[in-house]
């Protein structure tokens, strides 16, 4: 039983290190943006969807 729920938790651990975020700063970010404007929401969400952030974000800089 042990090893079934070691395998099971592998098993659902690999996707999640397979697509390991790439670590970006607020400045990336925006060059990536900029980079996508025009392309379809699921293009750009799929990016984004690789990213983390390694800054905070500013309140002063979202109502930008």
């Amino acid at each position: 039983m042990r090893i079934l729920t070691a395998s099971a938790l592998l098993l659902l651990l690999i996707p999640s290190i397979a697509r390991a975020a790439k670590p970006v700063t607020i400045a990336q970010l925006d060059q990536i943006l900029l980079a996508d404007r025009g392309q379809s929401d699921g293009h750009v969400a799929g990016q984004l969807a690789n990213l983390t952030l390694t800054e905070r974000v500013t309140v002063q800089r979202l109502a930008s």
